[in-house]
């Protein structure tokens, strides 16, 4: 058992750490202003989208498929992964599920 706790403890350690982390330095505000500067600063929309949506936001949000929001969480997994000096592979195998799903976890509205 005592080695079952070590074990636990290590999983329950990093993920906090990671979400602390992200806390920290991503606020829902900022999120969402870096899903904004994707979709306006992205090329996600056909060029014709004019014809029927006033701007670039509401044509993304009726059309898209999830591009900019999965660009938005690349973003964060880079950070993550350099400031915490893993990989991907390493999260998963030390917390048992991907880093975007805790990101998620934290910001759902950036699952498209």
């Amino acid at each position: 058992m005592k080695h079952l706790r070590r074990f636990n403890e290590t999983t329950d350690n990093l993920k906090s750490q990671v979400v602390a982390y992200i806390n920290q330095n991503y606020s829902e505000d900022s999120v969402i202003n870096m899903l904004d500067n994707e979709i306006t600063s992205g090329d996600w929309l056909e060029d014709d989208w004019e014809d029927e949506f006033d701007n670039e936001h509401d044509a993304y949000m009726e059309y898209s498929r999830g591009e900019a929001e999965a660009a938005v969480r690349m973003e964060i997994e880079s950070d993550v992964l350099k400031k915490f000096n893993i990989t991907y592979e390493q999260y998963r195998g030390e917390t048992h599920e991907e880093l975007w799903e805790t990101i998620l976890e934290i910001f759902p509205d950036i699952d498209k």
